[in-house]
């Protein structure tokens, strides 16, 4: 199995009420169990795996919920059932509100990766990630960073960009430069799951108003290589220069590979390809539910009733793509969630992330890079 990827749940609770949350259940504080836990770690490290490394995601609701026992319980389990020594990462995609010393020394200890989300200096942070009572909640964000950084760990950052970002490209690009934050991902404020709406799709003028502030976060970024590094923009020539070295080129997310991302709920139902999938209703494809761990073999899985149905349509969801979008080589058909929350279908084609981050973003990328025809592609 080409697994490269196992995204864990422990917790759908979240500390956060962030408005435009997708993941359903936020006040279910139930825990994944021991067992499940623990039977993760066993059949994935007796996986055959193409490559000798895995990557844990530990993600959905806030993971630190679980608790520090709950990763260092974590961490002995890995090394109990990692008998052939393959590269192990941890990596936390957390709020960072509980961050602090303690957890900060454990992360360093056992080198675990920290993802932490926020959108950008607090008039703009604190529209959208709120506490349950709706207070503000960059001071506390930074404190826990601050926390990291004196472990010697600076996080990468999740940013989601809404309409009221479009137009502070320059205030959210200095003040993630200011706190010393050097790896930035930008995601788009979609409909998913449990989130109905999105701020991008209610507004008029957003598609001007998106390109303006790609491009001036763009200059702005490019003013700064190798200090900062954005993942739209480090991913975008990435693949415009495997294009050109071959023209047969086209990109393949992992998110549209068979089991390339295996994710676990915690109550050990099992799901693929877009992590996303997770805990989205569709009574055709039985809620993503492909098997469990507790009672289902990985090797089995493929044969799977319903893993084939979800593998029929993200196959025809792909050639659709192919046959309708001039982006297709660059984007390779992704987005799944987004194409059955938006329109319906995993089948269907485009979606705001569609147009905003892959056909907006390429063609600002393919403007810039006429202007520097000398200028090396990034590569990364």
């Amino acid at each position: 199995m080409d697994v490269s990827l196992v995204v864990i749940q422990p917790t759908s609770l979240c500390n956060l009420n962030c408005k435009y949350c997708y993941v359903p259940n936020r006040k279910d504080s139930s825990l994944i169990n021991s067992v499940v836990l623990e039977e993760i770690f066993k059949k994935v490290f007796s996986l055959e795996l193409k490559e000798e490394r895995i990557e844990f995601l530990w993600h959905s609701g806030e993971p630190m919920l679980a608790g520090l026992k709950f990763y260092e319980n974590v961490v002995k389990l890995q090394n109990k059932y990692n008998t052939n020594n393959i590269t192990v990462r941890n990596t936390i995609q957390t709020n960072g509100i509980l961050i602090d010393c303690e957890w900060a020394k454990f992360f360093k200890k056992n080198n675990f990766s920290i993802g932490v989300s926020i959108d950008g200096p607090s008039f703009i942070n604190d529209i959208n990630r709120v506490t349950w009572g709706n207070k503000p909640t960059t001071k506390k964000v930074l404190e826990g960073i601050s926390n990291l950084k004196e472990e010697g760990i600076t996080p990468g950052v999740l940013c989601v960009i809404s309409r009221k970002s479009l137009d502070y490209p320059t205030e959210i690009f200095d003040f993630f430069k200011n706190e010393g934050l050097h790896w930035i991902g930008f995601n788009v404020e979609e409909i998913e799951n449990a989130n109905e709406k999105s701020s991008l799709n209610d507004s008029e003028g957003v598609s001007e108003k998106y390109k303006y502030f790609i491009s001036r976060l763009y200059d702005l970024w490019n003013e700064n290589i190798p200090k900062i590094e954005i993942r739209e923009f480090v991913d975008t020539l990435n693949v415009i220069n495997d294009k050109f070295r071959s023209p047969n080129y086209y990109r393949k997310p992992d998110e549209t590979t068979d089991f390339k991302i295996i994710t676990i709920h915690k109550n050990g139902d099992i799901s693929t390809y877009s992590p996303e999938f997770a805990g989205m209703p569709s009574a055709i494809h039985n809620n993503f539910v492909i098997g469990n761990i507790l009672v289902d073999e990985f090797e089995s899985l493929p044969e799977n009733k319903i893993f084939k149905k979800i593998k029929r349509d993200v196959d025809a969801s792909i050639m659709n793509c192919a046959k309708q979008c001039l982006y297709f080589d660059l984007c390779g058909g992704g987005f799944l969630s987004n194409k059955l929350a938006e329109n319906g279908s995993i089948k269907s084609t485009e979606t705001t992330s569609c147009s905003l981050h892959r056909k907006i973003m390429t063609d600002v990328i393919f403007e810039k890079l006429k202007k520097m025809p000398n200028k090396p592609i990034y590569n990364q």
